[in-house]
């Protein structure tokens, strides 16, 4: 059975573009509805949070390491830098050790006997640290012993190699590794205190 065949005037009604359904279409549910305000908390906004996606395995922040700091430490100077008569030393294990040291390298020992409060013996002590001076005693083990007070033990070892009774300061001995004194200033006369003149002495009496 054939129906009725439509209308023209309708069938051009429902083609036409402008009398096209455009109700609403069906469309996934989306996220609740947040309201702009939180009735039961008034200070705080309803609005939507954003969503954030969670960081991936490759973007993990990886801390700055702490700045290193060297751990080098400078090779300590041959000789010191500054020079004096300490009364609080132990002098005549200072020597034992300086003589030990001599037989093992063949160096002279360089005994310096003065106070802190000799004149020439400060002036000695200015000019030890100079380069040119520190050059020459790398040929020797220099023990510095302060006879200006009243230690007996350090007078005593002034009197093994010298048995005068009167000094004028300072004493300077040199002595060889086996012990026999090579040069005695009670006896030669002090030498010039600059960095020369004294280079030149050490230079004289070095082994």
């Amino acid at each position: 059975m054939i129906g009725k065949e439509p209308d023209a005037d309708y069938v051009a009604s429902i083609s036409s573009p402008s009398t096209r359904y455009n109700g609403p279409r069906s469309v996934p549910p989306s996220a609740p509805h947040f309201p702009l305000k939180d009735p039961e908390h008034p200070g705080v906004s309803g609005k939507r949070p954003r969503s954030v996606p969670p960081a991936s395995a490759s973007a993990r922040i990886i801390p700055t390491p702490a700045p290193t700091t060297s751990t080098t430490r400078p090779s300590p100077s041959i000789a010191p830098t500054t020079y004096d008569y300490l009364a609080n030393i132990d002098s005549s294990r200072a020597v034992t050790e300086a003589f030990r040291l001599a037989k093992g390298d063949d160096k002279n020992v360089l005994l310096d006997f003065g106070a802190d409060w000799c004149g020439a013996c400060v002036s000695l002590n200015h000019i030890l640290p100079s380069r040119q001076v520190q050059r020459e005693l790398t040929s020797f083990h220099m023990v510095q012993i302060d006879i200006g007070t009243a230690n007996s033990s350090n007078y005593r070892i002034l009197q093994r190699y010298d048995s005068a009774t009167k000094f004028p300061l300072p004493v300077l001995i040199v002595v060889s590794p086996e012990g026999s004194v090579v040069a005695n200033t009670n006896t030669l006369g002090l030498p010039t205190f600059s960095a020369t003149g004294f280079s030149e002495f050490l230079r004289k009496w070095a082994a």
